[in-house]
């Protein structure tokens, strides 16, 4: 079962905001929202929690039409600060865990159980408005998290943490993946989701321009990647041996980066290399999200990347 949609279309006055979206996200996967700003990826996830709805085409969850009371089970961190300035992080969680439906002592151990994981214990009697950014974005996700919802919906869920912080939220989120949420991210911080997204979803101008899971996005693309971090190299030898095959380089030593068609990559003679220098790591690899996300855009006429029916 899943969220679909099918021939979407949302417009504002002339403009198209969302232009014929059909598209299948899987139930308890985390799904990566991407595009330019005014792509329609904040009209997408109006539709999705029904703030908006849609001028013609449908959407479902778990093969019914969304209603009120489905999107009631579902949870939106937006990218705004909503919390109450003058309440702590520990009054907000035991008080929205109660409007989620828990008895006030569920709430206590539910809030208690969220600040733990998300490293917020030691800030439960601070105001919101003493917070960092980041511990008010992770204050934020908790509220989301209270009621176990069916669909997660995060805008921007990253934007103030550090890399630790970022890393403790995404494994909270696949976690909670793994239980049945659904969890869709929307974020311009690529590299804050290539690597742990099972999916994506890049939209340009309203309309799909790539969908599906990101592994087989990845993997469509034809080109790879040849990363070569060196301890000691010889010069002429790396010229010598960069001349024997086409190769793109992207950056030189010690952090070799090479763009190659995926025909030469199964050809490459990796053995070479230990005969130029001393490596401390080598890999041949797919592109990166960041790669996927220029290729498609940079390809504008082309018909859209897709791994999965619909699309």
């Amino acid at each position: 079962m899943a969220l679909t949609f099918t021939a979407v279309q949302k417009h504002f006055g002339k403009h198209p905001a969302v232009q014929n979206v059909s598209l299948t996200i899987p139930t308890g996967t985390v799904h990566g929202l991407i595009g330019p700003n005014g792509a329609g990826k904040t009209t997408m996830m109006r539709l999705i929690l029904r703030l908006l709805l849609p001028d013609s085409g449908t959407i479902t969850w778990q093969g019914e039409p969304l209603r009120p009371d489905t999107c009631a089970t579902f949870a939106y961190v937006p990218e705004e600060r909503g919390l109450y300035p003058r309440e702590t992080v520990q009054a907000h969680l035991q008080f929205f865990g109660q409007l989620w439906g828990l008895t006030p002592r569920q709430a206590r151990s539910a809030a208690d159980a969220l600040m733990e994981r998300l490293a917020l214990t030691p800030y439960a009697h601070t105001r919101a408005r003493d917070l960092s950014k980041g511990n008010a974005r992770k204050t934020q996700v908790a509220l989301g998290l209270l009621g176990q919802p069916a669909l997660m919906v995060l805008d921007e869920p990253f934007d103030g943490m550090d890399p630790e912080n970022s890393q403790r939220v995404q494994t909270v989120l696949q976690e909670v993946a793994r239980q049945g949420t659904t969890v869709i991210v929307s974020s311009h911080g690529l590299s804050f989701l290539d690597g742990w997204i099972e999916g994506v979803t890049l939209l340009r101008q309203g309309a799909v321009a790539a969908h599906g899971v990101l592994a087989d996005l990845r993997a469509a693309l034809p080109w790879r990647t040849l990363r070569v971090n060196w301890r000691t190299w010889d010069a002429a030898r790396l010229a010598a041996w960069e001349a024997q095959w086409p190769l793109e380089r992207v950056s030189a030593p010690p952090q070799s980066l090479y763009r190659l068609d995926q025909s030469v990559a199964d050809q490459l003679d990796i053995a070479a290399l230990w005969t130029i220098g001393t490596l401390s790591a080598f890999a041949v690899e797919p592109p990166t999200l960041f790669d996927l996300y220029q290729h498609v855009m940079s390809h504008p006429a082309e018909e859209p990347l897709c791994t999965t029916v619909p699309c």
